[in-house]
């Protein structure tokens, strides 16, 4: 069985350009995002651990043609991409994403574990992965800080929580979300880089993926318009200080049945 890891191309933040409040990307420049970047590297190192080959997933737009992004891709342990190439993937929203990459990991087959990273660069909903295990009908765990292997049909893995660390037992087939301080993603070496140009990439049919599944609709991305701050400046003792605030929210209306 195989591992698939999951990953979003998107937008580079520093190539944004923000006028009155309006957002362009012509510019920007596409690439996998470093939340996404550690969900390979920590699936590639459990693939290599377990003998398994590692199959990286994307569905998106044109985008997905950039050899260069291909390239980077395969050379940082993926042994094989199985891309979705539709413009309508271009700002799915997560349930959207999730439908195409459940139908496309079902082409795909023959796999026990999908690995998705803690959210996407531009987005970061952090829902994706949850919906894709939903819609295969398989168990999903978030927030997973550790894969510490296979052993039979049961993923061994941890998660960390306020109260300590949860030691799982998960079985398989399963959809996993690693946190992004799991590991931390490798730099490709020169080797990788050419071993790269040689690894399979596969264009899903796109024809037989749902792109058009019924979701939200963005119609305007823009930045909220900016508020001057209110500066006051209270003085006194503690308890004068105190009283002149709860007097200041009361004649703002902000204290619940007034004064």
């Amino acid at each position: 069985m195989d591992i698939l890891v999951c990953f979003k191309l998107s937008p580079d933040s520093k190539d944004i350009l923000v006028s009155n409040g309006a957002i362009n990307t012509d510019r920007a420049e596409w690439n996998v995002g470093e939340y996404d970047l550690v969900a390979v590297e920590a699936a590639a190192q459990l693939a290599a651990a377990t003998g398994r080959k590692l199959i990286g997933v994307s569905v998106g737009g044109s985008q997905l043609a950039n050899t260069r992004f291909r390239k980077n891709m395969l050379s940082r342990g993926c042994d094989s991409l199985s891309l979705v190439m539709n413009d309508a993937l271009v700002q799915a929203d997560t349930h959207k994403t999730a439908v195409a990459l459940a139908a496309a990991v079902t082409e795909i087959g023959n796999y026990d574990l999908i690995v998705c990273g803690e959210g996407s660069q531009d987005l970061y909903f952090r829902q994706t992965g949850i919906q894709l295990g939903e819609l295969l009908g398989l168990p999903v765990i978030n927030g997973i800080s550790a894969l510490n292997g296979i052993e039979g049909s049961v993923l061994l893995a941890e998660r960390s929580t306020d109260s300590g660390i949860e030691v799982l037992e998960i079985p398989l087939p399963a959809v996993v979300c690693v946190t992004s301080d799991i590991c931390q993603s490798r730099i490709p070496k020169m080797k990788d880089i050419l071993q790269a140009g040689r690894k399979p990439v596969k264009e899903l049919d796109a024809a037989g993926i749902p792109c058009d599944a019924t979701g939200s609709e963005i119609i305007k991305v823009a930045l909220p318009k900016s508020v001057q701050r209110k500066a006051v400046n209270f003085s006194g003792t503690p308890e004068e200080i105190a009283d002149q605030i709860v007097a200041m929210l009361a004649k703002e209306g902000l204290m619940p049945g007034g004064m």
